[in-house]
């Protein structure tokens, strides 16, 4: 039979049908033998889904544990080499270690799962910064001074020693392990794994031996991490119903669980480590004998393995994933998934898709009797529609009960409305996409009530506050990026920091790359708030981002307050909104010092002035300064406001000195304002301003200065 014959043959049987049965029929033939099918299909394949799950599960809990772990064991070392940079730039030495205390005792802070960080020197002068688990903070310290007894201090809220809470005798540090191990090795390195005498948990100690000039030791810089909260971390894994994980050595010795079990064993007061295939938990135990039942020996588990075994009859996936750091660290990731958790969640997706299937059957048919209906509605609604369109209301729903030529001018005629609807939808969008290339507040700011009424030249004049601010080192940053990365990377910093400056009453004239420029036109307290809230937005992203593995991005800011013209620049083919002033230019100048002062917020003088209550800001002098292109000085601040809550407690703590430093320095007494400065800098190592400082006064010392010297610095670079 030709096709045309039976379009014939189908033509005379539906002839003689209603329409609305010609059109539900088939079309419920077809959502049955689909339902049908999918049911079989689903079934069939259930068992076969299985496998791919529980790897997929299993591969991606065995990388989440090993991003994870990559993490939590680098942070000591880079506590360790944070010491390192403290000694290398001269900071702090290795001879006197008394102004090391509060430093460790800040950074123990810092870091929720480091027990402690500690620096021991070659004459065996040792200084620790402690934290328990209740939270107490304490220094300690052993060597010559203390007649090598080990003293452990309670600590008040500054870091100063208070009571001794402990002493131990004969403690030479030189003697110990860790640093007997830090020296044969010659490089980074780990302690071996043991459990904390006073805390319920294994530590294991970074160890960094640190040589001089000549490649004489100076001494060994640990930093001791708890193990506990990998076992937390493990536990917070939902690993299917019951799969659980754990960590251990190439030894077999149990480091971190996802169970509660402690990995150490407690026998009066002695705490010991033992063997995975000891453990009291059932899957632990058992696995761990798998494995050396089928490797023999735990090191000869050289990559990944995917296996399967059974225990009590039950079958078990399970994945062996070794983890290196490059540092010593060489254990192994175990995750251990019961078969039954999958077949559970197989046989239930089984019964819910029979019943969605039916569901859908029962819908599909509703819904085919509704759309017969619908196609086949009387020719009076199309009169009305057409006057209603006239009118404006362009959404009428034009459900004719024909089935005839009328009931495709109907069809037409609702797909004209669409058509226009979209028509009218678009024009909006364009209109909504030009109000993101000049924002209303533009509009508003220049007297114009749409963009087609914007000319070149129109422009307002007045005092008002301009904001500059930039990525530090955003090249090296950018450079190795692909232009995608690049642009991804601007826009998500943008996308975040951009709003700040419309909750503040500002908008931004301009983007720069990676920066922008914003005006204020109410004054500089709204710039000044601005800048703080794109400073904390960017605390918050830069957390996101080192979890990401990503580097934590700096920023630089500069605000100023006068006179500027404000308009559209150009020529008539391609226009642009842009600030013209020499103010202008200076606030650049002034975002471009922050990266000298170390600053992440300057302000000048006249932003200082202009300020309705300036005693709610955190403010310090930071200098009087002659920048690039300029011949009049000006005074410039820092607000720190913005900073992490760390460093403005810094800051704050050694602001005295700071400016009492300033104070000398202007009436060139300089002697006096380098032990200023250097206080600060016992304090806050990190003040870039006070190094600064330092350096001038050296530069001061050595050359002298002119009779006409003023204290005023000239800058030659942008």
């Amino acid at each position: 039979m030709s096709i045309s014959s039976f379009n014939r043959l189908i033509g005379k049987v539906s002839g003689k049908y209603p329409l609305s049965i010609v059109i539900t029929i088939p079309f419920l033939l077809q959502i049955v033998t689909a339902v049908g099918l999918v049911g079989y299909l689903s079934f069939r394949n259930g068992q076969k889904t299985v496998n791919e799950l529980a790897n997929q599960l299993m591969t991606e809990v065995s990388n989440r544990i090993e991003q994870n772990l990559s993490i939590y064991v680098s942070i000591p070392h880079q506590i360790n080499k944070s010491k390192l940079d403290t000694v290398k730039l001269g900071l702090l030495d290795m001879q006197n270690l008394q102004p090391w205390e509060k430093l460790l005792w800040r950074q123990v802070q810092s870091y929720p799962n480091i027990n402690f960080t500690s620096i021991a020197n070659k004459y065996g002068e040792y200084r620790t910064g402690e934290k328990l688990s209740d939270g107490s903070l304490m220094i300690n310290i052993s060597g010559k001074s203390t007649n090598f007894n080990f003293l452990s201090y309670n600590t008040n809220n500054l870091g100063e020693k208070t009571t001794i809470a402990q002493i131990v005798k004969d403690f030479d540090i030189r003697q110990h392990p860790s640093y007997q191990n830090a020296i044969s090795s010659k490089k980074a390195n780990w302690s071996s794994v043991y459990v904390s005498f006073l805390e319920p948990t294994l530590i294991v100690s970074a160890l960094l031996p640190v040589y001089d000039r000549k490649n004489q030791l100076e001494g060994v810089l640990i930093t001791a991490l708890r193990l506990d909260g990998i076992g937390n971390f493990l536990n917070s894994l939902k690993i299917g119903k019951s799969g659980k994980s754990f960590i251990i050595d190439r030894n077999g010795t149990l480091l971190a669980t996802s169970t509660w079990e402690k990995p150490f064993i407690i026998d009066g007061n002695e705490r010991t480590l033992f063997n995975a295939s000891e453990s009291s938990e059932k899957i632990t135990k058992e696995t761990a004998k798998y494995l050396k039942k089928q490797f023999g020996n735990f090191n000869k588990i050289p990559k990944w393995q995917k296996l399967h075994f059974e225990i009590r009859g039950q079958r078990q996936f399970l994945q062996v994933q070794p983890f290196k750091d490059g540092k010593g660290l060489d254990w192994l990731i175990v995750v251990v998934v019961p078969e039954n958790d999958f077949m559970g969640r197989i046989n239930a997706n089984t019964r819910i898709t029979i019943i969605l299937c039916l569901i859908t059957l029962i819908i599909a048919t509703i819904i085919c009797i509704f759309t017969a209906r619908w196609i086949v509605k009387p020719l009076l609604l199309l009169n009305k529609a057409a006057h209603e369109i006239a009118r404006g209301e362009l959404e009428q729903n034009l459900d004719l009960e024909r089935s005839d030529e009328v009931g495709q001018l109907a069809k037409s005629f609702k797909f004209m409305a669409w058509k226009l609807q979209i028509s009218f939808k678009d024009i909006q969008a364009q209109k909504n996409a030009a109000q993101r290339f000049v924002p209303h507040h533009f509009l508003e700011f220049l007297h114009k009530g749409s963009i087609v009424d914007i000319q070149l030249g129109n422009h307002v004049s007045k005092e008002m506050a301009v904001m500059f601010s930039d990525i530090r080192s955003f090249t090296s940053i950018s450079e190795n990026m692909t232009p995608q990365e690049n642009f991804d990377f601007v826009n998500a910093y943008l996308s975040r920091v951009s709003p700040k400056i419309r909750d503040f009453h500002g908008f931004i004239v301009k983007y720069l790359g990676d920066g922008m420029m914003a005006i204020f036109p109410n004054g500089a307290d709204d710039a000044i708030q601005a800048a703080i809230a794109k400073l904390r937005t960017l605390e918050q992203y830069n957390i996101r981002r080192q979890k990401e593995g990503f580097q934590a991005i700096k920023v630089g800011i500069g605000i100023h307050f006068g006179l500027m013209m404000v308009g559209i620049v150009g020529e008539t083919a391609r226009m642009q909104g842009d600030a013209l002033s020499d103010n202008v230019n200076l606030t650049a100048r002034l975002e471009s010092l922050t990266k000298f002062y170390g600053a992440s917020l300057i302000i000048s003088e006249d932003a200082l002035a202009n300020l309705e209550h300036p005693e709610k800001y955190k403010i310090r002098f930071l200098d009087t300064v002659r920048v690039k292109g300029k011949q009049k000085p000006i005074s410039i601040l820092e607000i720190y406001d913005g900073e992490t809550q760390l460093l403005q407690d810094l800051k704050l703590q050694t602001q005295a000195d700071f400016q009492q430093g300033i104070e000398y320095y202007k009436n060139q007494e300089f002697i006096a304002a380098k032990a200023y400065f250097e206080n600060v800098l016992a304090i806050n190592p990190n003040d870039s301003t006070a190094s600064l400082y330092l350096q001038r006064i050296s530069q001061l010392i050595s050359q002298g200065t002119s009779k006409n010297w003023t204290g005023v610095w000239t800058w030659t670079q942008k």
